[in-house]
C-alpha cells in the first residue's frame, strides 16, 4: 500500500458542503474552524474492497473504518496504543461513503492532541482485520494522505522478501508498533523524522530479543543492511540501548533456569531468548501485574556483532544532521572495484562470525562475473549458514534472499559461488560433503481464527496457543476441537512465528497428504461440514531446502456426528437385491451405519396349463409364471390349429307346423358351418280346421266323428300333421273334448 502526503491546498475537502444544522454533527470545515486537529485521507475505490463495502452513519458521520494513534517518540503526555480492532474511534465523512475525502478528528478522539517534535503512528482497521499503519507527526496536520494499491500491500504481508521484524515499542513499553514492511510500513519516504534511528533499533532489540518467535530474525546479516539504511552504526545502537535501558537493567532481576521450561541449550547455558532481566510491575490500565523484559548487554553486543574491545572507547557524540545544500559540485569518485566476502555462522570455518569485512574470506572474481571461494574443513558441521557481502555493504543469500543453510558431512572441500542475478547476486554452495538443511525451531498455524478454530486468533502470527507440537522428527501436529460448521477455514503454516518462511497449499480431502508449497500464496482452505475436531499436520521430513519441495500437509476432519439421519433402504424383489436401512451424519455426510445387501427373493412359479388345439383355433403348450411379480418363467408355445372335417347336412322340409331349411355343409368335429342352411317357411294351411271327415265343410258329423275318436270308437292318425291340426279346433296343441265344443260353436256360428 503506497501512501502519499500532500498539503491541504493540494486536495480540497469536497465533502464539506453539509452543515451541522441538518445532521447535528459538525462538518469537516466546522471542526477546522474550531481549531480541531484533523488529518485527512483520500482512498480510491479499491481500498478495503469495493466502496460499497463501506458503511456510513448519518447520525454520527462515522464510517466502519476504525483508527487510533499512539506515541512513537517524544510527547510528554504519551498516547497509548489501542488494539487494532478497537472501534471506539472511526474515520469520518460529511456526506457518505462516496466522499472524496475522509478525516480523523484527533481532538475529538480523546487520546490527546499532537505535540511538536513528537512522533506518532496511526493505525487503521476494517471489519475484523488490520489494514495499514503509518507514521505522522504535528507537521502533517491538515494535510491529506492518499492511500492506494491495497492489493500490493496484501501481497507484501505474506512475502518473505518484504518482511522484517525490526521495530520499536511504545516508548519502551508494550507491543512493537513498527516494522520495515507488512502491516506497519516505511512507505514512499514517509518515515519517522524525529525519532533517532539508533533508538528505533535499540527499541526493536528490547522488544524482540526476549521472544522465541522473533529473536531468530535479529542476526547480524539482517541487522547490518538496516543500519546502513538508517545511516547509523552498531556502536550507536549499543550505546543508545545502554542509555535507554541501562537503569532498568541495573534494577531488574536476571532470569534463571526454571524446571519444566525448555530454556536451556544442550550445553546447559540459557537459550538467547531467555538471556534477559525482568521487572514485574502493576499496570493500572490492565488492572494486573505485567513483566517488562530487558535483554542483557552481552546478548545485545553479540547480536550487533561487537566485541568487548570495540566498546572500550566512549560512545560517539551524536550530531544533528545538516540540511544545508552543498555549495560545490562533488568530485566524481573513481568506480570502486567490486569485492565479495563470505560471511557465515561458523567461526572455525570463516574465522569470524557474520563479518562482511573479513578479507580472509575474500572471494575470487572470475571473468564471467561470478565470485568463488573454496574452503577445506577437517570435520562435519551441522546447520552452517552464510551469505555473500558485496563491497562490505550489500548482503546476498540464496534465490529467496535467505541465508544459504547447509550441513557438511565430514572432512573435505566445499565451494561458495556468487552468481549475478537481476536483483544482485545469488549465493550457492557445492561440494560432495554438502547437504542442504532447513534450520528452524517451531511451527505455528495462522489463519482466520473464529471461536474454537485457531483459538479465535485471526491471522495472528504470534498467538502462542497455535504453536504446533513436534510428534517426531520434522513432523508437527495440532488439534482444534469443536470447530464450528459455519465457517470456511483458512490457514497457513508459519515457521518460527514469522512470514520469512511459511507453507500454503491446496486442500484436496480430509486425511490426504498433499504438497505444502514453500512461501506459496494459496491459503489452505476447507470446510468442516459439521462441528468437528480438526487435526493439522505439517511433514517436513522430505523437505529439500535447496529446491523448496517435498513438504506435505494433512488436514484430518473428524466430525462429532451429532445429527444422525436414516438412509432409507428398499426391499428385495424376485430378481433384484434390496438394501437395509443405514445411518449417516447429516452435517458431514459420513456413513455411520452401512447399508447391507438383501439377496433377491427368487420367483414363485405357477403352472400355466396347456390348451389343446381345435379346428381353426391354435392351442398352447404348458408353461409357468411367477405368482408374485408376474414374470414369465417358461413361455407357452403356440400349437397349430386342426383342419375341419366337413359333411353335408340335408335339407329339412317345412310342414304346416314347423319351418324347414335348405341343405348345408359343416365340420363334423367342431360343428362350424361352411355353408349354413337357409330357413324354409311353413307350408300354408289349405284346409279347414275342424273338418275331421275332410268333406270340405264343418258340420255336426265332424263333431260326432271327433267324439267317437275320443271315446275310442273311431281311429284318427294324429301323427299326421294335417289330421292333428284339423282335430285341434281350439289350437291349444292338444286333441280333447274342448275341440269338440269348439267345432260345435263354429257350427252354431255358421
Amino acid at each position: 500500500m503506497a501512501i502519499s502526503c500532500f498539503s491541504a491546498s493540494a486536495i480540497s475537502a469536497s465533502a464539506a458542503t453539509v452543515d451541522s444544522e441538518s445532521t447535528g454533527v459538525d462538518t469537516l470545515q466546522q471542526r477546522l474552524d474550531k481549531g480541531h486537529q484533523i488529518v485527512k485521507f483520500r482512498f480510491p475505490d479499491t481500498v478495503w474492497g469495493a466502496r460499497s463495502a463501506l458503511r456510513w452513519t448519518s447520525r454520527t458521520h462515522k464510517l466502519n473504518v476504525y483508527c487510533s494513534y499512539y506515541t512513537i517518540y517524544g510527547n510528554e503526555n504519551e498516547v497509548k496504543t489501542r488494539a487494532w480492532h478497537d472501534r471506539s474511534t472511526s474515520l469520518l465523512a460529511d456526506t457518505g461513503a462516496n466522499d472524496d475525502v475522509f478525516y480523523f478528528d484527533i481532538t475529538e478522539s480523546g487520546q490527546g492532541e499532537l505535540e511538536e517534535g513528537a512522533e506518532y503512528g496511526i493505525l487503521f482497521s476494517f471489519g475484523t482485520y488490520q489494514t495499514c499503519d503509518m507514521y505522522f507527526n504535528y507537521s502533517c496536520l491538515n494535510d491529506t494522505y492518499v492511500v492506494n494499491e491495497p492489493e500490493e500491500t496484501r501481497i507484501k504481508i505474506v512475502n518473505l522478501d518484504q518482511k522484517d521484524y525490526l521495530g520499536h515499542s511504545l516508548n519502551g513499553i508494550g507491543a512493537p508498533l513498527k516494522k520495515v514492511s507488512g502491516y506497519c510500513t516505511y512507505l514512499d519516504g514517509i518515515d519517522a523524522v524525529n525519532t533517532p534511528k539508533s533508538l528505533e533499533m535499540a527499541n526493536a532489540l528490547q522488544t524482540f530479543l526476549p521472544n522465541n518467535r522473533t529473536i531468530y530474525y535479529f542476526i547480524w546479516d539482517r541487522i547490518a543492511p538496516v543500519l546502513e539504511q538508517f545511516g547509523t552504526t552498531n556502536k550507536d545502537v549499543y550505546f543508545t540501548y545502554v542509555e535507554r535501558f541501562g537503569e532498568k537493567l541495573a534494577e531488574a532481576t536476571p532470569y534463571e533456569h526454571v524446571d519444566g521450561v525448555k530454556d536451556l541449550k544442550d550445553d546447559g547455558t540459557l537459550k538467547d531468548e531467555f538471556r534477559y532481566a525482568y521487572i514485574e510491575r502493576y499496570d493500572e490500565e490492565k488492572g494486573q501485574n505485567v513483566i517488562d523484559k530487558y535483554p542483557t548487554l552481552d546478548l545485545v553486543r553479540e547480536r550487533l556483532n561487537l566485541t568487548e574491545e570495540e566498546l572500550v572507547t566512549e560512545p560517539p557524540a551524536t550530531e544533528e544532521p545538516t540540511t544545508e545544500a552543498p555549495t560545490e559540485e562533488p568530485a566524481t569518485e573513481p568506480v570502486e572495484e567490486k569485492t565479495m566476502i563470505v560471511a557465515g555462522s561458523e567461526a572455525e570455518i570463516f574465522g569470524t562470525v557474520w563479518d562482511g569485512n573479513n578479507e580472509d574470506n575474500l572471494m575470487t572474481a572470475n571473468p564471467d562475473g561470478t565470485f568463488t571461494k573454496t574452503y577445506t574443513v577437517e570435520k562435519a558441521y551441522s546447520s552452517v549458514q552464510l551469505k555473500g557481502v558485496l563491497n562490505g555493504a550489500d548482503w546476498y543469500g540464496d534465490k529467496t534472499g535467505s541465508n544459504v543453510t547447509f550441513s557438511l558431512t565430514g572432512a573435505g572441500d566445499f565451494t561458495v559461488t556468487a552468481t549475478p542475478a537481476d536483483d544482485g547476486y545469488v549465493v550457492s554452495v557445492s561440494g560432495s560433503i554438502v547437504r542442504f538443511v532447513f534450520n528452524y525451531h517451531s511451527v505455528y498455524v495462522v489463519g482466520n481464527g473464529y471461536d474454537n478454530w485457531l483459538n479465535g486468533a485471526n491471522w495472528d502470527p504470534g498467538y502462542f496457543e497455535n504453536e504446533m507440537s513436534q510428534v517426531c522428527d520434522d513432523v508437527w501436529e495440532i488439534v482444534f476441537p469443536e470447530v464450528p460448521e459455519t465457517i470456511l477455514c483458512e490457514f497457513m503454516f508459519l515457521i518460527d512465528g514469522d512470514w520469512a518462511h511459511y507453507f500454503g497449499g491446496v486442500f484436496e480431502e480430509s486425511g490426504k497428504a498433499t504438497a505444502a508449497v514453500y512461501n506459496g500464496y494459496d491459503r489452505i482452505t476447507f470446510g468442516t461440514g459439521g462441528v468437528s475436531a480438526v487435526k493439522l499436520q505439517l511433514d517436513l521430513r522430505n523437505f529439500d531446502y535447496l529446491t523448496k519441495t517435498g513438504a506435505a500437509f494433512t488436514v484430518t476432519i473428524s466430525c462429532y456426528h451429532r445429527m444422525v439421519q436414516t438412509i432409507t433402504g428398499y426391499p428385495a424383489t424376485c430378481t433384484k437385491t434390496g438394501l437395509t436401512d443405514g445411518e449417516q451424519c447429516a452435517q458431514c455426510h459420513e456413513i455411520l451405519k452401512a447399508q447391507e445387501v438383501i439377496p433377491a427373493n427368487g420367483h414363485t412359479a405357477v403352472v400355466d396349463k396347456a390348451v389343446a388345439p381345435s379346428c381353426g383355433h391354435t392351442g398352447l403348450t404348458e408353461g409357468s409364471h411367477c405368482s408374485v411379480c408376474g414374470e414369465i418363467i417358461v413361455a407357452q408355445q403356440e400349437v397349430p390349429a386342426l383342419d375341419h372335417f366337413y359333411e353335408t347336412v340335408p335339407a329339412v322340409p317345412s310342414t304346416y307346423m314347423k319351418e324347414g331349411s335348405t341343405a348345408g355343409t359343416r365340420c363334423k368335429v367342431c360343428g362350424e358351418w361352411l355353408i349354413e342352411p337357409e330357413p324354409v317357411a311353413k307350408k300354408p294351411i289349405d284346409f279347414l280346421i275342424g273338418d275331421i271327415n275332410n268333406d270340405g265343410r264343418i258340420s255336426i258329423e265332424d263333431a260326432t266323428m271327433l267324439q267317437r275318436f275320443l271315446a275310442e270308437f273311431f281311429t284318427l292318425d294324429l301323427n299326421d300333421e294335417k289330421t292333428f291340426l284339423q282335430a285341434d279346433a281350439n289350437s291349444d296343441g292338444r286333441v280333447t273334448v274342448g275341440d269338440v265344443t269348439a267345432i260345435q260353436r263354429l257350427i252354431a256360428e255358421v
